[in-house]
């Protein structure tokens, strides 16, 4: 059984981001949420689609069939440049209270990027966006419970320390899997005891050393 993979998405190009971020906003204009909920729209109720700046914060991304919590993008990230209404209708985005979401016409930021010669910027965003889906996707078709823990230890380790001392390791796998919380928990202890992972209060500190082939 082989846990995870040699190859990776490619690195999130916070350089193109950042610069199309800094053409958008010379247009964009603050989200102002109607509720609570903070739930994120990128299309408005005449059906014209927007793109969504996270300037500041953190915005999770739920898939609608299931709820599943796909993925948690932190600011600088942009989502609505796929110009597809299907696709944006497969996610749910809610955003935590305390971020600062901007917003603009998906037609008026291709007009930006073509005006601007940006166009290998938004290439170099759309690669990476598209890696990464396809990356959660395959860390969930066919992949035992002993993989998919693994795998998203992985990710959960590469969150910075200060930050992942306020997340719960069963938690953040739960969300991101629909696993049974009992065998999270077998797998998570079985690790511990053969001092794979370093966990304290429920807290990864660390990962130790690779984790075995077989389980």
């Amino acid at each position: 059984m082989t846990v995870g993979s040699s190859v990776q998405p490619m690195a999130k190009p916070l350089k193109a981001i950042s610069r199309l971020m800094s053409l958008f906003r010379t247009e964009s204009v603050p989200l102002v949420f109607e509720n609570e909920d903070c739930i994120v729209r990128l299309h408005n109720p005449s059906g014209e689609l927007h793109v969504l700046l996270v300037v500041e914060g953190l915005v999770d991304a739920y898939r609608t069939s299931d709820e599943l919590l796909f993925a948690t993008a932190a600011a600088p990230a942009i989502f609505g440049m796929q110009g597809s209404a299907y696709r944006y209708d497969m996610y749910t985005f809610q955003s935590n209270p305390d971020s600062k979401l901007e917003t603009l016409p998906l037609t008026r930021a291709i007009e930006l990027v073509a005006q601007h010669g940006l166009l290998e910027d938004l290439l170099a965003y759309q690669i990476y966006f598209n890696d990464y889906q396809a990356y959660r996707n395959n860390l969930l078709i066919n992949k035992s419970a002993y993989e998919i823990v693994c795998a998203l230890l992985f990710e959960l380790e590469k969150i910075p320390a200060d930050k992942r001392a306020h997340i719960s390791v069963l938690n953040f796998i739960l969300a991101r899997s629909h696993l049974a919380r009992s065998g999270i928990m077998k797998i998570l202890a079985n690790l511990r005891q053969g001092l794979y992972i370093n966990i304290e209060n429920g807290k990864l500190i660390s990962i130790i050393r690779k984790f075995p082939k077989e389980y």
